[in-house]
């Protein structure tokens, strides 16, 4: 009981400095297959959390709504990256974690709806509030359960606001 109501009070003495926060952007989407290699492009929003770790290191986990299309076709994605941020200076930031996405749409057995991403990035904050940031997602699971690779790398540029 004494561990759990410590735990407790661990976890509630983090929120007073967590920072809830919104974000929206461009992303483009490089499809990848063993034969070929198209790109999309769409738009991302979401909702983040950061909760500092340490002095120069927090944690942002976010829930990410990624729509894209090409050539008249278009798939969404709720996507659930925990970005690890180390400070270089009060403005500067570089970014690194897992990233984990759900394909939204109905698809056949072979297609898995489920896959794991890396993510590298940096962000740059112009006041307390606004900030832009730049990542590149590495998708690490094949989209198919069959013996055929599929997967989708993307480069993600977004203004986010942190209240």
């Amino acid at each position: 009981m004494r561990n759990t109501f410590f735990l407790l009070a661990l976890a509630a003495s983090y929120c007073g400095f967590a920072q809830f926060g919104a974000n929206a952007g461009y992303v483009n989407v490089n499809v990848k297959t063993e034969s070929d290699s198209e790109s999309a492009s769409g738009f991302s929003a979401g909702l983040t959390y950061e909760v500092p770790l340490s002095g120069a290191l927090s944690i942002r986990p976010e829930l990410q709504f990624m729509s894209i299309s090409s050539e008249g076709e278009s798939t969404s994605f709720m996507m659930l990256p925990a970005a690890f941020m180390y400070n270089i200076d009060e403005t500067f930031f570089l970014q690194f974690g897992p990233s984990f996405k759900y394909h939204l749409e109905d698809s056949d057995e072979a297609y898995k709806n489920f896959t794991v991403d890396g993510l590298v990035g940096a962000a740059y904050s112009f006041t307390d509030n606004i900030y832009l940031q730049a990542r590149y997602y590495l998708q690490l699971t094949n989209s198919l359960d069959a013996d055929y690779t599929w997967k989708y790398n993307t480069l993600s540029l977004s203004v986010g606001y942190n209240f």
